[in-house]
């Protein structure tokens, strides 16, 4: 990426799959952030 450059969205970040998190199949790239994340709250998790 520079300030020159423009990408769509989906040639920076993967679209994940209907289920794909719940059903634990988390990829590389989402697994810190699905690890801190909270269902009942917006406060981040901290992750065991």
């Amino acid at each position: 990426m520079s300030p020159t450059e423009v990408k769509h969205y989906s040639e920076m970040y993967r679209y994940l799959k209907p289920r794909e998190l719940v059903e634990g199949d988390v990829p590389a790239e989402y697994k810190r952030a699905w690890a801190a994340a909270k269902a009942d709250s917006f406060d981040t998790a901290t992750p065991d």
